[in-house]
């Protein structure tokens, strides 16, 4: 186990905002991981910092960095055309994807391009191309209070959109399997997602979390209402609204986590003036940011960052 103190929280962040972190604990072991879990009873467990908005004020809690055999993770034949994936929580799901599909095996290359760890895309049901993890996943394990392992088939971890039971119960994920196949042609799907993906210049102009709100439903997409709305290089502080996505929001160099949140709220005022329809944040919101934005959705858009 390695701890490092007074981390700048915006050096473990893609969008690269945040305050002080008092403590990062590396865990290398599960026998570390359940002596944390019995000593402080909450732990936040940070992947790879891809979708989560820190406040600029320092937390008062630790956050764990899951390293050593979590980062690792194994690829088992069932039968002649099946695999089962079985990958450590800080196992990056794209490095999965890549090394299976490389390797003739096909599912999870909608999550080549993906920047998030195994156990963030579980934790937020994470969907690429017209794929969410729970079409693949077979069963997690995770640490409950006591630090006991449980381990749950996908039936039961309550997925939806963009959620699923670990939004209830801030359970560390462990590891997860996954259920793939055989899939000669898997790698060539990779460089085509690549090649979208790079196409794709709203992720290239800066700093960003990736998508800011959910989809309301499958016919209706965030990015369309916003854009509707004439949104595009609309600018806070810091803060832009990405001129090629319009739910996308670019840190473009100084950006605070004010400027993020004071965006966020006039991206969904417009949406719920115009249209009607409540957004609700595909992002984690951290700390204060949460409290605040929880407030403002109540008061339907009436309620601003300076209030508090």
């Amino acid at each position: 186990m390695k701890i490092l103190e007074n981390v700048n929280f915006a050096k473990l962040t893609t969008i690269k905002t945040g305050g002080k972190i008092p403590k990062v604990i590396f865990c290398e072991q599960l026998e570390e991981l359940k002596m944390l879990q019995k000593k402080l009873g909450y732990i936040k467990i940070l992947g790879s910092g891809s979708n989560i908005i820190p406040p600029d004020s320092d937390i008062d809690f630790p956050i764990v960095k899951l390293t050593g055999i979590f980062n690792s993770y194994s690829i088992t034949p069932i039968g002649t055309d099946k695999f089962r994936v079985v990958a450590g929580g800080g196992t990056y799901i794209s490095k999965i994807a890549t090394t299976a599909a490389k390797n003739g095996i096909g599912g999870l290359e909608p999550f080549a391009t993906f920047p998030a760890s195994t156990g963030g895309a579980v934790f937020m049901n994470a969907g690429c191309y017209g794929t969410e993890i729970k079409d693949l996943l077979e069963w997690v394990e995770f640490l409950i209070e006591s630090g006991e392992t449980v381990r749950l088939e996908v039936d039961n971890l309550s997925f939806s959109y963009r959620k699923s039971i670990f939004h209830t119960k801030s359970y560390p994920i462990v590891k997860a399997c996954f259920k793939v196949y055989k899939d000669p042609k898997a790698y060539e799907k990779i460089n085509i997602y690549k090649m979208y993906r790079n196409n794709t210049k709203a992720y290239s102009q800066g700093p960003s979390a990736g998508s800011i709100f959910k989809n309301p439903s499958k016919d209706l997409s965030a990015g369309y209402l916003l854009d509707s709305c004439n949104l595009r290089g609309f600018k806070i502080g810091g803060a832009k609204i990405a001129e090629e996505h319009c739910n996308v929001i670019i840190n473009t160099g100084d950006a605070k986590a004010k400027d993020i949140i004071l965006l966020m709220q006039e991206m969904w005022r417009r949406v719920y003036e115009r249209f009607g329809i409540k957004l609700e944040p595909e992002v984690e919101l951290l700390g204060i940011n949460k409290d605040i934005w929880k407030a403002f959705v109540q008061d339907e858009g009436k309620y601003s960052y300076s209030c508090i």
